[in-house]
């Protein structure tokens, strides 16, 4: 991703939920961004390699060329084969939005279809039986019933080890036994909480919390008259951004 579009297309990571919302981001720079994602993933996909949609959308392009590069770009999708053909009739109005639940199936389709052609597979989650769970949750009782008592026999010994006089005045150390806390809930329905919460959460990122690289692509977008400043700074910024990763890779 990093190597093979970032960099070859000048553009910043991805922000997480900036295909969510219209109102979060510039519509014309996150259409921008979209088209550009949209035809690495169909280059990743597509048995016949790169393609000519790259050229289409200019960065200066009304909107009147940007819903003709939606439309092509949709028919491309659409010669692509299941499952990325299904999302053939999103429509170019929607594309050219930029945002949304289908916007994001469709990047959703297209980046398991990359990842499976990459030869990368998702493990299918292991459900456990309902007696299992049953007996883990015993399990689990009877482990901090145990825990208790042991925790009121330390209490006992903690208290005698504080008081106890070593002789030359001084008192002896606090124990460095720390009881473990356990949870009375199986880590099977945490799991499964978590999966139904995920999707509901949004995360909305102010613009000082941005990569460098999408700060930059902000200040093309509304500062033209500083984008050559900008320019300028990109390789100095892009070796500060290496060496600090090298350095945290060391740490």
């Amino acid at each position: 991703y990093e190597r093979g579009l970032l960099r070859q297309r000048n553009l910043p990571p991805l922000p997480r939920g900036y295909f969510t919302s219209e109102s979060l981001w510039p519509a014309k720079a996150q259409f921008q961004y979209l088209y550009k994602l949209l035809c690495w993933l169909l280059q990743l996909t597509s048995s016949k390699g790169d393609h000519d949609l790259w050229r289409l959308l200019s960065p200066d392009a009304l909107d009147a060329d940007a819903l003709s590069c939606a439309q092509t770009l949709l028919d491309a999708i659409g010669k692509a084969g299941a499952p990325i053909a299904e999302h053939a009739q999103l429509g170019p109005h929607k594309l050219r939005a930029a945002a949304g639940i289908e916007v994001c199936k469709l990047l959703n389709t297209m980046t398991n279809v990359a990842l499976s052609a990459a030869g990368f597979a998702w493990s299918q989650p292991q459900r456990q039986a309902e007696a299992e769970i049953e007996d883990e949750i015993e399990g689990e009782a009877d482990a901090e019933d145990d825990a208790d008592d042991a925790d009121g026999d330390h209490d006992v010994l903690d208290d005698c080890l504080c008081e106890e006089d070593l002789g030359d005045g001084s008192l002896a150390a606090p124990p460095l036994h720390m009881p473990l806390l356990a949870s009375s809930v199986p880590p099977l329905l945490w799991r499964e909480e978590c999966e139904r919460v995920g999707p509901l959460l949004q995360l909305r990122v102010p613009w000082q919390s941005l990569h460098w690289r999408h700060r930059v692509a902000l200040v093309r977008e509304h500062a033209p008259h500083a984008a050559h400043a900008a320019d300028a700074a990109a390789p100095a910024l892009e070796r500060v951004g290496e060496a600090a990763k090298r350095d945290s890779e060391q740490l």
